[in-house]
């Protein structure tokens, strides 16, 4: 599941989701309810959207983990700025476009943060359990007997 709307606040609660769920919430404000993480330990929460930019301070509460964080929109902003473009590319998608974004990103210092929800960062030992909670639900979906 990927929830990103343009609704101001949180439309899936723990209730929404089945067991074994990755949500990637890609909204800003989040749509995700920030209980979610607490309360359901067999799903997964991933907030995405956000860049770290190396050397930077934005002297602003963008309500993200750190000083050095941006949302993505505004990294592509930044990564067109040093590549001398203007802001007329902004929305505009196509693979050669994502990959000299990725390939300017990397060169001046910008990337993506480790996997994280507001209960902190996902550990690798929490993202193997929800995969094998996925891969449960799975070989148990393929057990059941087929009625012919």
């Amino acid at each position: 599941m990927i929830v990103t709307t343009n609704t101001p606040g949180t439309v899936i609660h723990a209730d929404h989701l089945p067991v074994g769920c990755l949500v990637v919430d890609a909204a800003q404000p989040r749509n995700v309810s920030a209980k979610v993480p607490y309360l359901r330990k067999d799903v997964a929460i991933v907030e995405s959207g956000v860049a770290r930019v190396k050397g930077l301070n934005t002297h602003f509460e963008f309500d993200l983990h750190g000083s050095d964080e941006v949302y993505s929109c505004l990294a592509e902003v930044l990564i067109l700025q040093w590549l001398g473009m203007d802001g007329k590319q902004v929305g505009k998608f196509s693979i050669p476009y994502v990959l000299k974004l990725k390939e300017t990103a990397e060169k001046v210092g910008i990337h993506l943060p480790p996997f994280r929800n507001r209960s902190g960062e996902l550990t690798n030992q929490y993202l193997d359990d929800i995969s094998e909670i996925i891969r449960s639900k799975r070989r148990k979906l393929f057990e059941r007997p087929v009625s012919l």
